[in-house]
Protein backbone atom coordinates (compact mmCIF):
# COMPACT_ATOMS: atom_id res chain seq x y z
CA UNK A 1 0.00 0.00 0.00
CA UNK A 2 2.75 2.21 0.89
CA UNK A 3 4.73 1.91 -2.39
CA UNK A 4 1.29 3.02 -4.48
CA UNK A 5 1.50 -0.66 -5.64
CA UNK A 6 -1.20 -2.47 -3.72
CA UNK A 7 -4.01 -4.63 -5.76
CA UNK A 8 -7.63 -4.29 -4.89
CA UNK A 9 -7.30 -7.74 -2.95
CA UNK A 10 -4.15 -5.91 -0.87
CA UNK A 11 -6.79 -3.00 0.34
CA UNK A 12 -9.59 -6.07 0.89
CA UNK A 13 -6.94 -7.77 3.28
CA UNK A 14 -6.65 -4.38 5.48
CA UNK A 15 -10.36 -4.05 5.43
CA UNK A 16 -10.78 -7.62 6.65
CA UNK A 17 -8.57 -6.95 9.35
CA UNK A 18 -9.58 -3.66 10.49
CA UNK A 19 -13.34 -5.01 10.79
CA UNK A 20 -11.46 -8.46 12.80
CA UNK A 21 -9.58 -5.31 15.35
CA UNK A 22 -12.94 -3.74 15.45
CA UNK A 23 -11.95 -0.40 13.19
CA UNK A 24 -14.88 -0.32 11.24
CA UNK A 25 -14.37 2.63 10.06
CA UNK A 26 -10.85 2.25 8.93
CA UNK A 27 -12.11 -0.95 7.01
CA UNK A 28 -14.14 1.38 5.35
CA UNK A 29 -11.55 3.74 4.02
CA UNK A 30 -9.74 0.51 2.60
CA UNK A 31 -12.78 -1.14 1.27
CA UNK A 32 -13.60 1.77 -0.74
CA UNK A 33 -10.25 2.08 -2.40
CA UNK A 34 -10.39 -1.01 -3.07
CA UNK A 35 -13.51 -1.13 -5.05
CA UNK A 36 -12.15 2.09 -6.71
CA UNK A 37 -9.69 0.44 -7.92
CA UNK A 38 -12.04 -3.21 -8.96
CA UNK A 39 -15.52 -2.75 -8.69
CA UNK A 40 -16.29 -6.53 -9.67
CA UNK A 41 -14.75 -8.15 -6.85
CA UNK A 42 -17.42 -9.41 -4.50
CA UNK A 43 -14.76 -10.68 -1.67
CA UNK A 44 -14.75 -6.22 -1.18
CA UNK A 45 -18.30 -5.99 -1.70
CA UNK A 46 -19.07 -8.64 1.03
CA UNK A 47 -16.55 -6.42 3.21
CA UNK A 48 -17.98 -3.35 2.80
CA UNK A 49 -21.49 -4.69 3.78
CA UNK A 50 -20.04 -6.00 6.24
CA UNK A 51 -18.59 -2.45 7.94
CA UNK A 52 -21.51 -0.83 6.97
CA UNK A 53 -23.35 -3.00 8.79
CA UNK A 54 -20.70 -2.90 11.69
CA UNK A 55 -20.53 0.96 11.81
CA UNK A 56 -24.81 1.66 11.75
CA UNK A 57 -25.65 2.06 8.25
CA UNK A 58 -27.89 -1.30 7.79
CA UNK A 59 -29.55 -0.05 4.94
CA UNK A 60 -26.80 0.72 2.95
CA UNK A 61 -25.16 -3.03 3.84
CA UNK A 62 -28.47 -5.15 3.28
CA UNK A 63 -28.66 -3.20 -0.60
CA UNK A 64 -24.86 -5.04 -0.80
CA UNK A 65 -26.22 -7.59 0.58
CA UNK A 66 -29.60 -8.47 -1.87
CA UNK A 67 -27.70 -6.94 -4.95
CA UNK A 68 -25.15 -10.20 -4.96
CA UNK A 69 -27.84 -12.49 -3.24
CA UNK A 70 -27.73 -16.33 -6.08
CA UNK A 71 -24.02 -14.83 -6.89
CA UNK A 72 -21.04 -17.01 -6.64
CA UNK A 73 -17.78 -15.69 -4.79
CA UNK A 74 -15.80 -18.56 -6.65
CA UNK A 75 -16.63 -21.67 -8.28
CA UNK A 76 -17.23 -23.66 -4.79
CA UNK A 77 -18.05 -21.14 -2.64
CA UNK A 78 -22.05 -19.08 -3.05
CA UNK A 79 -21.87 -15.33 -1.69
CA UNK A 80 -24.91 -16.78 0.60
CA UNK A 81 -22.23 -19.12 2.46
CA UNK A 82 -19.39 -15.86 2.28
CA UNK A 83 -22.07 -13.97 4.61
CA UNK A 84 -22.66 -17.00 6.85
CA UNK A 85 -19.10 -18.48 7.02
CA UNK A 86 -18.08 -14.48 7.82
CA UNK A 87 -20.97 -13.66 9.97
CA UNK A 88 -19.68 -16.91 12.07
CA UNK A 89 -15.98 -15.98 12.25
CA UNK A 90 -17.23 -12.35 13.20
CA UNK A 91 -19.36 -14.13 16.30
CA UNK A 92 -16.73 -16.62 17.43
CA UNK A 93 -13.96 -13.11 17.85
CA UNK A 94 -16.71 -11.27 19.71
CA UNK A 95 -18.20 -9.38 16.68
CA UNK A 96 -21.61 -9.10 16.92
CA UNK A 97 -24.84 -7.29 15.38
CA UNK A 98 -28.51 -7.72 15.80
CA UNK A 99 -28.93 -7.64 12.36
CA UNK A 100 -26.70 -10.80 11.43
CA UNK A 101 -29.57 -13.44 11.67
CA UNK A 102 -32.14 -10.99 9.49
CA UNK A 103 -29.20 -10.16 6.67
CA UNK A 104 -29.28 -14.43 6.55
CA UNK A 105 -32.69 -14.53 5.75
CA UNK A 106 -32.64 -12.36 3.63
CA UNK A 107 -30.35 -13.43 1.16
CA UNK A 108 -31.06 -17.32 1.57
Amino acid sequence: VNSGNATSMDYNSLGWYYILTKQHFKALKFLNIGDNIDDTNLFIKGNLAHAYLLTGEVEKAKEIYIKYKGQNINETVSWTQMVYADFQDFKSKGINSPHFETIISLIQ
